[in-house]
């Protein structure tokens, strides 16, 4: 194990810093026995050429260690906010934190190919650690969600929720295909994906559904006899397509985007 790593878990403190120590470490040592041993022999890289899979298997180690860098750097950075919240929580909490939320996380890191990203992991941990979302499933959920999307998906994805989180920025469409240099036909691709993990809905789709059931409703109320029934107006659904950010959605950037107030 890298020494800057072990440095940085030796000088966390509290309750973090004892997760670190005793959860942390163990499990880097077990990664880094099995992890590119294994990687080297199995798989797509067995059918390698031995230089090939050589480098193949060092870039993933140089991949590894500075995403566990990244990710035990930022826990030391924030290990005042970690310990507040944690030492909110009751015996128990702690223990679920460490033992069961703690690893589930951290599962998550070697594996990220964006290291930037590695914050957004770490500001999720921030919310466990204060309590929020203790459901195992759902954060099992919001991490997986993770880890199919790319910076690109997340900015789009940003957009859609500024209406509902604050922004310090002055993003756009417009300003993210200039700068990416994506076309609407690309743009349009990574919004069908966030529709596809249900992070976004079509605004179409609802109203063809709308004037489906008011159309239900008109001809059964027909049916049935009344007098007078009614059809209510049918709603103009546009040629383009239209997008609004779901309660998934938005549950989502918040988990990763900020950490929550916790109240004493």
């Amino acid at each position: 194990m890298e020494n800057k790593i072990q440095d940085l878990i030796s000088a966390t403190k509290g309750v973090m810093g004892e997760v670190l120590a005793e959860d942390a470490i163990p499990k880097l040592a077990e990664e880094m026995l099995k992890g590119t041993v294994l990687e080297a022999t199995s798989g797509a890289f067995s059918m390698l050429s031995p230089r090939i899979g050589g480098v193949m298997v060092a870039y993933q180690q140089r991949r590894w260690e500075r995403n566990w860098e990244k990710y035990i750097s930022l826990i030391y950075e924030r290990q005042r906010e970690f310990n507040e919240r944690l030492e909110k929580l009751d015996t128990e909490m702690r223990k679920k934190f460490r033992y069961d939320f703690f690893p589930l996380v951290s599962d998550f890191v070697q594996s990220e190919k964006q290291e930037e990203k590695i914050g957004l992991i770490v500001n999720g941990l921030t919310n466990i650690a204060g309590g929020i979302n203790w459901q195992e499933d759902v954060v099992l959920m919001f991490y997986d969600t993770l880890s199919q999307l790319n910076l690109l998906d997340l900015r789009l994805l940003k957009l859609y929720a500024s209406t509902y989180i604050e922004r310090d920025d002055n993003d756009d469409i417009y300003k993210l295909m200039n700068e990416c240099q994506i076309d609407n036909s690309q743009a349009g691709m990574i919004r069908e994906k966030l529709e596809r993990l249900g992070l976004i809905q079509s605004k179409n789709e609802e109203k063809i559904y709308e004037n489906i059931e008011n159309v239900i409703k008109y001809v059964e109320d027909i049916a049935k006899g009344k007098k007078d029934p009614k059809l209510k107006r049918i709603k103009n659904v546009p040629k383009s397509e239209s997008y609004r950010i779901t309660s998934f959605g938005l549950k989502f950037i918040k988990f990763f985007m900020k950490s929550y107030e916790i109240e004493n």
